[in-house]
């Protein structure tokens, strides 16, 4: 509970009757929409393992704008431990504000496990003062398959639940957008990033369109608010500048890349991060 000052003694004045009261400030309530495009507006990173020394400047210096800290990382047959705990979010947040850059959370979710998910990010969320929320929802993880349309009900409870922290939602998941997720209920996040990961730059154009437009018009279909998540880990720096390049002329708000531990210790990929601009 915040502390509550003591209210101060007024002195009496002859002519306090003659003071009047100000006009009570309206207060503007921003929505969850425009919310959401303010926390990912601009060059962003996911970010897996805990934070090392010089990884804030190094953000920083590459233009970096926000970073998607993850939380969670679940599988069915057992309860994990968070990969950050909401003390460790909030050190690293701090962090990364004092050098300017936005911080939101992710994780990753399984069906049998959406309540201790929410419980879990929401909490996080509430420590460290996070912006939004990332779920990371994809059809199999190392144990099998995972998310599908049987999962209507476990993902609908879980954006619900997530609902709770009163932050915008987005969902990152396969580029094509299969149609075997439950996208009934994912649908109902805020935000759509696709994963238009090509680190050959093998996929040909179609239809007149590149391999990273597809995948945002695939998204186009359940969201108003699409920005890609580009391969960064893997990708090397002069295909990370042609997969962005390859946005053409749609609506660039922000772009995410996966993932911060392939930019870390390599100069190059920080340049071309550097170079891209909003």
């Amino acid at each position: 509970m915040s502390e509550v000052a003591e209210p101060q003694a007024v002195e009496f004045c002859p002519s306090a009757k003659l003071i009047k009261d100000p006009e009570p400030q309206k207060t503007e309530v921003i929505s969850v929409t425009d919310r959401s495009r303010d926390a990912f507006r601009g060059k962003g990173v996911f970010v897996t393992s805990l934070m090392k020394p010089g990884d804030v400047e190094k953000m920083r210096d590459a233009g970096i704008e926000w970073a998607a800290l993850q939380v969670i990382w679940q599988v069915r047959s057992r309860r994990r431990a968070p990969r950050r705990t909401p003390t460790q979010c909030t050190v690293e947040a701090r962090a990364l504000l004092e050098a300017g850059i936005r911080t939101v959370l992710w994780g990753w979710p399984v069906p049998n496990r959406v309540e201790e998910f929410a419980q879990t990010m929401n909490r996080a969320a509430d420590a460290c003062g996070a912006e939004a929320i990332i779920i990371n929802a994809e059809l199999s993880d190392s144990e099998g398959p995972m998310w599908r349309h049987r999962d209507e009900d476990a993902a609908d409870r879980m954006v619900e639940a997530l609902r709770g922290s009163d932050l915008p939602l987005a969902l990152v998941s396969h580029g094509y957008a299969s149609p075997a997720l439950p996208w009934k209920a994912l649908a109902k996040c805020d935000v759509g990033m696709p994963e238009a990961y090509d680190r050959t730059r093998k996929y040909p154009v179609k239809a007149g369109k590149t391999f990273v437009q597809r995948c945002m018009d695939a998204y186009a279909r359940h969201y108003d608010h699409v920005i890609p998540c580009l391969g960064l880990t893997q990708t090397p720096a002069r295909t990370m500048r042609l997969l962005h390049g390859d946005l053409g002329d749609y609506e660039r708000e922000g772009c995410v890349w996966w993932a911060w531990t392939g930019a870390r210790n390599n100069r190059d990929k920080r340049r071309v991060l550097g170079e891209i601009e909003y």
